[in-house]
């Protein structure tokens, strides 16, 4: 799915994370901030533990931390300066929960991969994780720094139902029993649980809705076709190549609406770990229609984080001087660090976010309703609404719908190869 969470392993609420424009709340923000930043060396360690005690009260942390999922880099900051650790046993023990529900999640999830890997190999298609243990091992260094709560596999649309009937016969149905559904919105991926109990998204596109899909043009054969070799715990896995890796994730954060430090880190963290080469990722990222996309959020991250993104760059991803500006202020208006449950300028924008300027500005006016007042507040503190995977569980459609389902997603599959595949 196009967004996660871990399992809860503290009590959350939006006034515990909530601080208004107080100079306390911007101290929060810079704390938070600190303690992301940290493992960039001793000095930035340092800093971690003087943001943290310049908050005499840090009571709203864990659920800060949790909210933003980043409660392994601020155990990291709080266990490299003792006497904060010492001064707050409480928090120290929500940490280690943290860590420990992460840990947990991991190893599990690790069985479930190599569980994977024994009954997939046999069929010889081509198979790639994402994000998920990729992102704890390889760009963060460990489950304690990055929770996860799914693994992430994408296969080509031509393969899809082949390796879900395989997973299917080995012990992992489909769980979305809404065929109906799933054929009318062209579901971009089916939903599964692994032998040991790990969540799957077997993905045959990145994006969940056909209709959003349609306004980017992310090539998955070429995705595919990119992969690289990764050593995850002892295992070789097909990942995606680095760029792509940027592009993925920035989209994932764009459409989820890129208010979570984590998402952050994770952007700062692929590109730190593999370096890009600047043009080929933002001619990629155009080629893919995804340049205000990019754009959005490799500002975000610069402006919270300090990634070095030449300015160059993003004029380039943004194609509109004045919708970078824009984008920025709104940055500047709706730090991250303070984000909450509630909606946010930030939130919206980056949820808005389209192949152009143009169709970005008319996406965000379409979301505001043409600024109609009921819809401003909607935006501000949006209602509940109820989870996807609620209305995939209701058992709707027929065969015939399922397959359908699957000759649409080859037939798709086999227009966009044909479309990107060379003459001759």
């Amino acid at each position: 799915m196009i967004a996660e969470k871990g399992t809860p392993a503290v009590s959350v609420s939006k006034s515990s994370l909530s601080g208004g424009l107080t100079r306390d709340a911007t101290l929060r923000r810079q704390a938070l901030v600190a303690c992301l930043v940290a493992d960039a060396g001793a000095d930035a360690m340092a800093a971690a533990g003087d943001a943290l005690r310049a908050l005499h009260d840090l009571s709203w942390l864990p659920a800060a931390a949790h909210f933003h999922r980043i409660g392994g880099y601020v155990r990291v900051a709080m266990t490299a300066n003792p006497d904060l650790a010492a001064r707050e046993p409480e928090l120290m023990q929500v940490l280690e929960r943290l860590d420990h529900v992460a840990t947990t999640a991991h190893l599990r999830s690790l069985g479930d991969l190599r569980w994977l890997g024994t009954v997939l190999e046999p069929t010889s298609l081509p198979w790639l994780v994402v994000k998920g243990p990729i992102l704890s091992e390889h760009m963060h260094g460990g489950p304690g720094l990055r929770s996860y709560a799914d693994l992430d596999i994408v296969v080509r649309g031509r393969h899809l139902e082949a390796v879900a009937d395989a997973l299917a016969v080995a012990g992992a149905p489909v769980a979305d029993r809404n065929w109906r559904m799933l054929r009318e919105v062209a579901a971009g991926e089916l939903n599964m649980k692994a032998r040991y109990g790990t969540p799957i998204d077997l993905h045959w596109q990145l994006l969940f809705r056909g209709t959003l899909r349609d306004q980017f043009d992310v090539r998955m054969g070429d995705f595919i076709d990119r992969a690289r070799p990764l050593q995850i715990a002892g295992m070789s896995v097909l990942s995606s190549d680095p760029i792509d890796t940027v592009l993925h994730l920035c989209l994932h954060a764009a459409m989820s609406g890129g208010h979570e430090l984590m998402w952050l880190k994770d952007i700062e963290r692929a590109m730190v770990v593999d370096p890009p080469d600047w043009d080929v990722l933002v001619n990629r990222a155009r080629d893919w229609r995804l340049g205000v996309v990019v754009g959005t959020m490799l500002q975000r991250v610069r402006g919270t984080l300090g990634l070095d993104v030449h300015t160059e760059v993003l004029e380039a991803l943004f194609e509109s001087r004045s919708y970078r500006l824009l984008s920025a202020a709104v940055d500047r208006a709706a730090p991250p660090a303070g984000a909450t449950g509630r909606g946010s300028p930030a939130r919206f924008m980056a949820k808005a976010a389209r192949a152009t300027p143009r169709l970005s500005r008319r996406e965000m006016m379409a979301r505001a309703g043409a600024l109609r007042p009921r819809n401003i507040r909607e935006l501000v503190a949006p209602r509940h609404k109820a989870a996807r995977g609620a209305d995939l569980l209701i058992a709707q459609g027929t065969d015939a719908d399922r397959a359908a389902y699957f000759a649409a997603v080859r037939r798709a599959d086999g227009a966009q190869e044909s479309e990107t595949r060379p003459a001759g």
